[in-house]
């Protein structure tokens, strides 16, 4: 199962659905629960985070999602550690590493772009609304194998599917007349 939200922000956005869907499938469950405090977030064993940075050295890149397996509390020596596995790669991080995960219960489409799961769950508020596009919302759409819940309200999904993404210039105009010239048969 996965969240996907159009933004990070707002209240249906990323970092807002993260704690909330983090409470509902993996609560703290009594005041002996380990967690780790990151700042921004708590991890839990069971939890499902997900990887911001490439690590070549750890063998874990981008976008990879795993699942934290074990915590080993602070010593007199040494900081708190953080156990993920990612399909049978464990990975150990330091304290001052976890900036390079976040909780992974929700992420955004842009972040699930290659990605497929077996149920997501699509909430659409008109607070994302300038991110609300046909091609991000078939984007979101098109992760789902098996089932797909679209939450939230009407309008936002009347704007996303109604509403074009403006098309990206990533070349100079310069670049592009002399590539249309040539093609009409003028430079």
């Amino acid at each position: 199962m996965q969240v996907l939200a159009p933004m990070y922000r707002g209240v249906a956005g990323v970092d807002a659905l993260n704690p909330l869907v983090q409470d509902i499938f993996n609560p703290k469950k009594s005041d002996r629960t380990k967690e780790i405090d990151a700042g921004d977030h708590l991890y839990r064993i069971g939890d499902k985070v997900l990887q911001l940075v490439n690590n070549p050295e750890k063998n874990v890149y981008n976008g990879e999602i795993g699942i934290v397996t074990g915590i080993q509390p602070a010593t007199k020596d040494d900081g708190a550690h953080l156990i993920v596995d990612y399909d049978g790669n464990e990975i150990d991080y330091a304290h001052n590493e976890l900036k390079s995960i976040t909780l992974a219960y929700a992420t955004s489409i842009h972040k699930a772009q290659g990605s497929e799961f077996d149920m997501v769950i699509l909430p659409l508020t008109m607070a994302s609304r300038r991110m609300l596009k046909r091609n991000l919302v078939y984007t979101a759409i098109t992760r789902a194998k098996k089932f797909l819940i679209m939450i939230g309200e009407l309008e936002a999904f009347d704007v996303a599917v109604t509403t074009m993404a403006d098309n990206r210039r990533t070349v100079g105009r310069p670049f592009v007349q002399s590539v249309q010239a040539r093609a009409a048969g003028n430079g």
